[in-house]
C-alpha cells in the first residue's frame, strides 16, 4: 500500500475524533467505515472476491503480518461491532468508540510501519485496557479426529468424543480470531448432518479450561471432495455451491474448448517424454484420442481446433524446452497426473505435473483458457484456489517435509505462460468451508434429510427437498450460463407432473445413498467402509476381507513407453486369494511399513490388465518420464479405487429422463403398456427351439420394450440376441447398439455376433479399451478399426460403415456423440 496514505488516514481519524458534536454513535461508525475502507484498500491490487470481512481481514493480518495480539483485538472488535449493529437494545456506544479509535490508529501503524502521530496517541486508550485478553494456551494440536455428540449451541460449544482416546472435549465455535469463517459449517451440522457426525478439528488450541479451539472443522472428512469441484465453486461474483449440483445433474457436452484443454494436456505430457517431438508428430494422435468428437464436427471446425491447437503447443514447447528450468523445475524429477488423498482435509486431486524434490518442489495446474477477471497474480479466481488446494494436499501427505512453490501454466499466453499462485492461509481455510458445504449438499441428495432452515449464510435453503430447491428465485445473484443452466433444470424439473418429480426425487436419493455406501461405507458394519477403507481399514483387515494385493515387486517397468505399463512379480506376502478382476480400478501406491497407506504417498490411478498366478500387469493413466520412484521403494501394493464419474453418469441419465418426451417417459414409468406389431411377416431359424422362436417372434413384434429373462445358460445371448441382431440387419436398415455391464458380458455378445456369419465383422464395433477386451475381439474395437484415419472425414466415413455397436454401460456414457 502506497505511504502516501499514511497523513490522510491519520488525519481523518483526527477528524472525526475531534468531533465533538457529534454522539458516540455516529463516531464510531465513521471510525468503523474508515477500517473497512483500510481493509478494502490493503486487498484491491488482490482482486480477490472475498466472502465476509472475516475472510477479508484474516488475508490483510496474513499479508502485513500483523501481530497476533493486535489480530486477536481486532477480530474481537469486528465481531463485537458487527453483533451490536445487528442486535437491538441499548448499546455502549462510547466504549465501542474507544475500541474503534484504538484498533483503526494501532492496525494502520502495524500496516505501515509508522508511529501514531502524537495528537492521536494521547487520545488512545492503551489496547489491554479496552479488551480482555486472549485466552491463555496449555496445549496444541495439528489435529483431532472427533465424532461430535451435540451442539450445546447456548455455549457457542460442541461437544465431541477424540476417535483415538475416547476423551470428550467441548469444542469452541464463533471464535473472532479463530473459527468465525466456519459457522456456516456448524449450522449445516444441524440442519444436514444431526448427531453424531464425524468431524476433523485442525489446528487446536486448548485453552486453560481444556476447551479445544480449533482453527478449521472438516465435515465428514471420510468423504473426499475433488479439489477441482470446490475450486469451480468460486467465481467472481463470489462462493456458489449450487454450481456443484447442477455440474452433477445436467447433460455433459464435449464443448471446443474443452477438446483443446485436453489436447493441451496430451501435448504436455507427450513433451515432457519426448521435449523433440513436433507438433505434426502428435497432432494426428488427437484424432485417436477424441474419435467421436471430431467426427460430430464440421471441416471448420477442426481447423479452427488444429489452428489452436498449434499456439499451445508453442508454449508448452518452449516452456518444456527452456522456461521449467530457468524457474528450477527439472523435467526428469516431475511426475506426470500423480493423485493424492488427504482425510485430514477431506479432499482428494490429481496434479498436472509434480516435482517431488526436497527443497524445491513444485506443483504446475495446466489451464488452456485465459484469465478471466484475473487477481493481482494474473490468475482466474478458480484457479488460483485449485492450485492452493492442491499445496495442502502436498502437505498433507508429505506431512509438510515439502513446501511447493505453485504455479498456473497458461498454455495459451505465450509471453507469460507460468504465474506464481502463493498459498494464502485464509483463501485456503475459505475453501475448506465451500468444500464442507458440498458434503453437506452431497447429504442432502441422499434424501434422508431435508434442508432445515441452516440460517443466514448457508446459501438460503428453506425445509425443502434439495432438488426442490434449484430454483433461479433462490440464486438471483446467478449470471451468464450459470444463470442458463439453472434456467434449465428448474424449467425441466418443475414441468413434471406429481409422479414424474417423485421418481426423480427417489431415484436421485438411491444414487446418492449408493454414492455415499460406495465412498465411505456404512457405519457399524464390518468391511463396509467403502473407498476409505484405503486408510480407515487396517492391513490386517484388508488381507482378511481379500481387499488388498500387497508385496509386490516390479519386474518390468514400461512405465514411459507409449502404453505405460507394469508388470509386478508377487512375492510370499502377496494373499493369493486377493478379490480382484481385469479390468478393475485400482490404486497403486508404495509400501514399505504395516502403516502405509494411500495417505503416505502420491498415488498412480491404474487399471488391472492382466493377473497371473505368478504375476499381475497394470497399465497406468499417464505415462511417466520419471521412473525414480518406482526404483527407491521395493515393495508396492494395489488396493479397489472408485470413480465418481460413474455416479454423475447416473444424475444426468435421471435428467435425460426428465427432458424425454411426455409418452416416454410414461412408457418407462410403466403407465402405458409396450406397443405391438400385429401382422409380422417372419419366419425363425430352425437353429431355435419351438419355444425359442416363439418368444424371438414376440421380441421382434414388440416396439419399444421386451423384457427377456433366464437364468444362466439358457440361450439369452448365445441365441436370443444372435437372432435378433441378425433380424435387425437383414431385415431392416436400422443401426444397434447392444450394452452390458462387464467386459465379459460384452466378449459373449461379441461371440454371439460373430456366429451370426463372418461379414458380420465388417460392420460391428466395440468401444473400448482392449485391456478390458478378449485379444480375440481386439481387431472389433473402435480404436483399432481408426488406427490410421488422419482426417475427420476419414473418421466419419468409418464409423459410418458399421451398424452395430458394442459397449459397457459405462464406456457409452462416455462417448455420447455415438447417438450423434
Amino acid at each position: 500500500m502506497r505511504q502516501e496514505f499514511t497523513p490522510l488516514f491519520y488525519r481523518e481519524m483526527i477528524k472525526i475524533h475531534h468531533q465533538i458534536n457529534l454522539e458516540n454513535r455516529v463516531k464510531a461508525e465513521a471510525m468503523w467505515s474508515l477500517l473497512n475502507k483500510i481493509m478494502v484498500l490493503a486487498t484491491e491490487e488482490e482482486r480477490i472476491p472475498f466472502s465476509n470481512l472475516f475472510a477479508r481481514v484474516s488475508y490483510v493480518c496474513q499479508k502485513y503480518n500483523i501481530s497476533p495480539r493486535l489480530r486477536y483485538k481486532l477480530h474481537s472488535f469486528r465481531n463485537q461491532f458487527q453483533q451490536s449493529a445487528e442486535k437491538e437494545g441499548e448499546k455502549d456506544w462510547s466504549r465501542l468508540y474507544d475500541q474503534a479509535l484504538a484498533i483503526t490508529a494501532n492496525v494502520w501503524a502495524e500496516m505501515q510501519g509508522a508511529t501514531i502521530p502524537e495528537a492521536l496517541q494521547s487520545a488512545l486508550y492503551d489496547l489491554d485496557t479496552l479488551f480482555p485478553p486472549a485466552a491463555a494456551i496449555k496445549g496444541y494440536h495439528a489435529k483431532i479426529r472427533t465424532v461430535i455428540t451435540a451442539d450445546l449451541e447456548a455455549e457457542s460449544c460442541l461437544l465431541g468424543v477424540e476417535e483415538s482416546t475416547g476423551l470428550e472435549y467441548k469444542i469452541r465455535y464463533g471464535l473472532p480470531d479463530r473459527n468465525e469463517n466456519f459457522n456456516a459449517s456448524i449450522r449445516l451440522l444441524r440442519a444436514a448432518f444431526g448427531f453424531p457426525v464425524t468431524v476433523n478439528l485442525l489446528e487446536v488450541e486448548v485453552d486453560q479450561d481444556s476447551y479445544l479451539r480449533p482453527r478449521a472443522f472438516v465435515i465428514e472428512p471420510d468423504f473426499l471432495i475433488d479439489v477441482t469441484a470446490i475450486a469451480e465453486c468460486f467465481q467472481p461474483s463470489g462462493q456458489e455451491p449450487l454450481l456443484y449440483l447442477l455440474k452433477k445433474l445436467l447433460p455433459f457436452s464435449s464443448s471446443p474448448s474443452l477438446i483443446i484443454g485436453n489436447i493441451a494436456n496430451y501435448f504436455l505430457d507427450e513433451l515432457m517424454a519426448n521435449p523433440e517431438a513436433g507438433f505434426m508428430e502428435l497432432f494426428p494422435q488427437v484424432f485417436h484420442l477424441f474419435p467421436l468428437q471430431f467426427a460430430t464436427m464440421t471441416d471448420q471446425e477442426v481447423k479452427e481446433i488444429m489452428v489452436k491447437a498449434k499456439g499451445h503447443f508453442a508454449v508448452l514447447h518452449k516452456m518444456v524446452k527452456m522456461d521449467f528450468a530457468a524457474n528450477g523445475i527439472d523435467r526428469e524429477n516431475c511426475y506426470l497426473e500423480p493423485t493424492f488423498y488427504s482425510e485430514t482435509f477431506g479432499i482428494q486431486g490429481r496434479l498436472d505435473l509434480f516435482q517431488d524434490k526436497e527443497g524445491a518442489s513444485k506443483i504446475v495446474e495446466l489451464k488452456s483458457g485465459k484469465p478471466f477477471m484475473a487477481n493481482l497474480y494474473g490468475l482466474s479466481h478458480n484457479h488460483f484456489i485449485q492450485t492452493i488446494l492442491y499445496d495442502l494436499l502436498v502437505k498433507s501427505v508429505y506431512e509438510n517435509e515439502l513446501k511447493p512453490t505453485n504455479y498456473i501454466l497458461y498454455s495459451s499466453n505465450y509471453e507469460k505462460p507460468l504465474r506464481y499462485a502463493p498459498p494464502v492461509k485464509a483463501q485456503q481455510m475459505e475453501a475448506m468451508e465451500v468444500r464442507n458445504h458440498l458434503v453437506a449438499l452431497e447429504r442432502m441428495l441422499t434424501g434422508w434429510t431435508f434442508l432445515k432452515d441452516a440460517g443466514e449464510g448457508s446459501w438460503g435453503y428453506g425445509p425443502i427437498r434439495i432438488l426442490d430447491a434449484l430454483r433461479i428465485d433462490r440464486y438471483p445473484q446467478l449470471k451468464g450460463f450459470h444463470r442458463r443452466d439453472l434456467e434449465l433444470f428448474e424449467k425441466t424439473f418443475f414441468a413434471l407432473d406429481t409422479l414424474e418429480k417423485d421418481y426423480m426425487r427417489a431415484f436421485t436419493g438411491f444414487i446418492a445413498r449408493e454414492h455415499q455406501l460406495a465412498k465411505i461405507g456404512a457405519q457399524g458394519l464390518e468391511g463396509t467402509n467403502g473407498v476409505a477403507s484405503l486408510w480407515l481399514s487396517s492391513f490386517d483387515e484388508k488381507e482378511a476381507a481379500f481387499d488388498i494385493i500387497s508385496h509386490l515387486k516390479i519386474e518390468i517397468n514400461q512405465a514411459g513407453d507409449e502404453e505405460p505399463v507394469i508388470i509386478f512379480r508377487k512375492t510370499d506376502k502377496t494373499n493369493p486369494l486377493a478379490n480382484f478382476r481385469v479390468g478393475d480400478i485400482a490404486a497403486l501406491y508404495p509400501f514399505e511399513k504395516q502403516d502405509d497407506t494411500v495417505l503416505r504417498s502420491q498415488v498412480f490411478k491404474v487399471t488391472i490388465i492382466g493377473l497371473g498366478q505368478e504375476t499381475i500387469s497394470v497399465r497406468l493413466r499417464s505415462r511417466q518420464n520419471n521412473l525414480r520412484i518406482f526404483e527407491k521403494d521395493t515393495y508396492w501394493n494395489l488396493e479397489h479405487d472408485l470413480l465418481d464419474s460413474s455416479f454423475n453418469s447416473m444424475y444426468r441419465s435421471l435428467f435425460e429422463f426428465a427432458t424425454a418426451p411426455k409418452p416416454k417417459r410414461n412408457l418407462l414409468l410403466g403407465l402405458n403398456a409396450p406397443a405391438k406389431v400385429e401382422d409380422l411377416d417372419f419366419v425363425p431359424s430352425k437353429e431355435l427351439t419351438e419355444e425359442q422362436q416363439g418368444i424371438l417372434v414376440k421380441m421382434i413384434a414388440s416396439k419399444d420394450y421386451f423384457l427377456l429373462w433366464g437364468p444362466p445358460g439358457t440361450g439369452k445371448t448365445s441365441m436370443m440376441l444372435k437372432h435378433l441382431s441378425a433380424y435387425f440387419l437383414q431385415q431392416t436398415d436400422e443401426n444397434i447398439l447392444l450394452l452390458a455391464y462387464t467386459n465379459r458380458a460384452v466378449d459373449e455378445i461379441c461371440e454371439a455376433l460373430e456366429n451370426i456369419g463372418e461379414e458380420v465383422k465388417a460392420i460391428y464395433t466395440r468401444i473400448g479399451s482392449r485391456f478390458g477386451a478378449d485379444e480375440k475381439y481386439h481387431e472389433q474395437l473402435l480404436d483399432s478399426k481408426i488406427a490410421k484415419a488422419s482426417t475427420r472425414n476419414e473418421l466419419r466415413a468409418i464409423i459410418g460403415q458399421h451398424r452395430i455397436f458394442v459397449s459397457t454401460i459405462a464406456s457409452f456414457l462416455g462417448r455420447n456423440e455415438l447417438l450423434e
